[in-house]
Order: structure tokens, then C-alpha cells, then sequence
């Protein structure tokens, strides 16, 4: 079983996103919609596009 970090902040997006846009995509998607800097140790749980 994974124990979460203390502190840990999960970002839970709303709207579904294409995954093609690739890891780098993602992050800078994070970083623009949210102000949040992708690689602090944040997690962020994006529903894909069907």
C-alpha cells in the first residue's frame, strides 16, 4: 500500500484533456492553467479525452 507524502497536494482537473500533447504538454499545462510549477512535487490527476 502507497502512503502518500505529508503535505502532498492532488489537482484534480475538471475538464478532459488530449493526451497526445505529451508529458511536456501536460506540465506546461499544469504550470499555465494553475500557476503551480508541475515539478514541485505536486500531484495532478487529469482525465483523458476518449
Amino acid at each position: 500500500m502507497l502512503t502518500p507524502a505529508a503535505g502532498l497536494t492532488i489537482y484534480v482537473a475538471t475538464q478532459p484533456v488530449d493526451f497526445r500533447k505529451g508529458a511536456d504538454g501536460l506540465a506546461l499545462l499544469a504550470k499555465e492553467t494553475l500557476g503551480q510549477d508541475p515539478m514541485k512535487g505536486n500531484r495532478y490527476e487529469i482525465p483523458r479525452l476518449r
